[in-house]
């Protein structure tokens, strides 16, 4: 918590205390293409609940941030509750850890012949203001979400990813 003036706890673990792991992997941000993948990826994983692109999308307008980052994603996850965010790309697609954004399953998947920018979302124009510097709009889907899971080669500066 981000409240200094709430107590701290003072303890260790100790024999016999409790371990939950994969805490709220039951909930899911879904960042897709496009509507055909978001429809197929949630049918596909009926068991998951995935929190709405929309919210995110809207979150990002609200920030002008036409161009998430790992930060942007770990405050939507704390947002929604969701403790894995699901990211099809072009031929693969993988569940990653909100917190660590580590890859804990990844999937052969079909090719992606079109794409909305910087997700799929029916949030309409999310721009950005002249005085962010890194408000950049996404030109490549794919290279760019794989530069933030660091999967690509190039893990330059963020304009490579552009």
């Amino acid at each position: 918590l981000k409240q200094s003036s709430l107590p701290v706890p003072n303890f260790t673990p100790q024999a016999g205390d409790e371990v939950v792991l994969n805490y709220l992997y039951d909930r899911s941000l879904i960042i897709a293409p496009n509507a055909e993948v978001y429809n197929q990826v949630v049918e596909v994983f009926s068991n998951i609940t995935f929190v709405h692109p929309d919210l995110v999308g809207a979150m990002l307008s609200m920030d002008y941030k036409p161009n998430p980052s790992q930060d942007d994603f770990r405050r939507a996850c704390a947002l929604n509750a969701a403790g894995l965010i699901f990211i099809a790309l072009d031929g693969k697609s993988m569940f990653v850890d909100c917190g660590s954004f580590s890859i804990l399953k990844s999937f052969k998947s079909g090719q992606i012949a079109q794409y909305h920018l910087p997700f799929y979302t029916r949030v309409r124009d999310i721009n950005t203001v002249f005085w962010k510097l890194d408000g950049e709009h996404i030109n490549n889907y794919d290279k760019y979400y794989r530069f933030l899971l660091n999967t690509d080669e190039n893990t330059g500066k963020i304009e490579s990813a552009k």
